[in-house]
């Protein structure tokens, strides 16, 4: 399954190269849910949709993972622990950061079912 979760890595970057929503939904089970930083949960197709509209219109034009542990429950459902790296037009790093990922086995193959990320960055404090 390793080698299956890591070609679904690359391709979810690649839907960034392409600016190809349906390769980037394609990732993700159609139960899914993205739980990013300092924002409420989504869920489903039209909410993976938004998530890849937000990210692209904001500049991010790959994303590159790097799968440091798996932990595998039953078969069905594998854990990915890892970090990543997001790169505007140019290659141009704009951020790193970390990620646990819960993996769903479907019938077309391996499928993001939970997805929870965070930046290394510290967050911005306004000056007091």
């Amino acid at each position: 399954y390793q080698s299956e979760i890591q070609k679904v890595n690359k391709v979810y970057g690649e839907a960034f190269i392409k600016g190809d929503s349906s390769l980037f939904i394609n990732c993700y089970s159609p139960d899914a849910c993205i739980m990013s930083p300092n924002a409420p949960i989504i869920c489903g197709v039209q909410g993976q949709l938004a998530f890849f509209k937000f990210a692209y219109k904001s500049g991010v034009r790959n994303i590159k993972f790097t799968s440091l542990n798996f932990f595998e429950y039953q078969g069905e459902y594998v854990t990915e622990q890892g970090n990543y790296e997001m790169f505007a037009a140019n290659d141009v790093s704009v951020g790193v950061g970390k990620y646990l990922v819960l993996w769903k086995k479907t019938p077309t193959g391996w499928k993001m079912y939970r997805d929870m990320f965070n930046s290394n960055t510290p967050v911005a404090r306004p000056a007091k």
